[in-house]
Order: structure tokens, then C-alpha cells, then sequence
């Protein structure tokens, strides 16, 4: 009556040492997991991060004085333009709905395109206005006030790089456009620019 038992204990040392080998691999997978493949120990991996031009941008080292000093910007688009070219610290006011980059909340809020608090843009004394080309009697009341402003196109994937190129001819950031041009054209089916205008186009329709 001996065997049955040795062949039931035998069976379950095997089991034991089965589920244990199993619980050491999977913490074993965990941990190399977190490291290149190859040799252990070695350096951990990483994922690069893409480089978000509006919030860190790079301006050409021969145009960082350049430009208008007092900028205001009426539409969301337009205001991260301007701070993808590095001009976001010389914004006096912004769109309503200009939320990004983080701390654009800081500038002073002049309504939008429907509904802009004129006394107050010009209260800004801003050296430049930027609106889109749709802006249609924003312009108009604009031109009567003899403010300075610039229109920039809108509404379509061609136009993303368009209103880069606009942006950066009136603010003498030509240099930097083109440098920002080259990193995004890449990745233009996937931009904000790109997507948000898209949105903006068809509910202005």
C-alpha cells in the first residue's frame, strides 16, 4: 500500500516544483521586460518622445530679436503658430478659445472672431493683429479702428503650413518657418494643426 502513496507524494512534488518555476518566470519576464534585449543588466530602453514645437520651440539663432513686439492672436490655430515660431512670450492677447500651449491662459482674453471686445485689442496697443482669412466684418471693424492686422489662411491641410510660412513673413521669423516646415511636413496627417483646423472650417460653414 506503500506505492500509491510515494507515486501521489512524487506527483505532487512535481506540481509544487512546476508552479514555482512558472511564478519565477513570469517575475523573471517582468523584469527583463524593463531592459534591452541582449546581455541582463544592461541600459534600460526608452521610447523617444516627439518634440512639441509649441510648447519648446527652436528659433534660428539670427532671428531671436526679431519681430512685433505686441502681438494679438484670434484664433487658437494662429495663437500656437505663433508659439511653434517662438514668439508666444510677445503675446498681449488671445482668442477665447486658445487654451494651448499650457500658461497661454495668462494672456489676456479679447473674445473671438464673432464677438472681440475691440476697445480692449486696442487698449493692447498691439503692433500686429492676426485673424484668419475668414474673419469677414472683424476685418472690416479692424480696418475702420487703423490697426494693423494680418490675415492668415485657414480651413485645409495646405494651408497648416501656409499659415507658418504667413505667420512667420510679418514677424521676420523666416528662417525659423522653414525649420519648422521641414520637421512637421512629415507628420502632417496626424498634426493638431491639421485636425483643429479641419473642425474650425466645417463648423464656420
Amino acid at each position: 500500500m506503500k506505492r500509491p502513496h510515494l507515486l501521489l507524494m512524487g506527483i505532487g512534488i512535481v506540481f509544487v516544483v512546476a508552479v514555482g518555476l512558472r511564478v519565477r518566470s513570469q517575475f523573471a519576464r517582468k523584469e527583463v521586460s524593463l531592459e534591452e534585449s541582449g546581455s541582463a543588466r544592461t541600459k534600460p530602453a526608452f521610447i523617444p518622445v516627439p518634440r512639441d514645437y509649441v510648447v519648446d520651440p527652436v528659433v534660428a539663432a539670427g532671428e531671436v530679436g526679431k519681430g512685433p513686439g505686441r502681438i494679438i492672436s484670434l484664433a487658437p490655430s494662429i495663437t500656437e503658430v505663433v508659439c511653434a515660431l517662438g514668439m508666444g512670450g510677445r503675446l498681449v492677447g488671445r482668442s477665447t478659445y486658445s487654451t494651448y500651449p499650457p500658461g497661454i491662459e495668462r494672456v489676456v482674453s479679447v473674445g473671438s472672431l464673432v464677438d472681440a471686445n475691440l476697445a480692449k485689442i486696442k487698449g493692447l496697443n498691439p503692433d500686429l493683429i492676426l485673424v484668419t482669412s475668414n474673419s469677414g466684418s472683424l476685418i472690416d471693424k479692424l480696418t475702420k479702428l487703423e490697426l494693423r492686422y494680418e490675415t492668415v489662411p485657414h480651413g485645409s491641410l495646405a494651408d497648416v503650413y501656409e499659415s507658418i510660412e504667413k505667420v512667420a513673413a510679418v514677424c521676420d521669423r523666416g528662417e525659423t518657418a522653414r525649420l519648422l516646415v521641414r520637421v512637421r511636413r512629415p507628420a502632417d496627417t496626424t498634426g493638431r494643426h491639421a485636425r483643429r483646423g479641419a473642425r474650425r472650417s466645417e463648423a464656420l460653414d
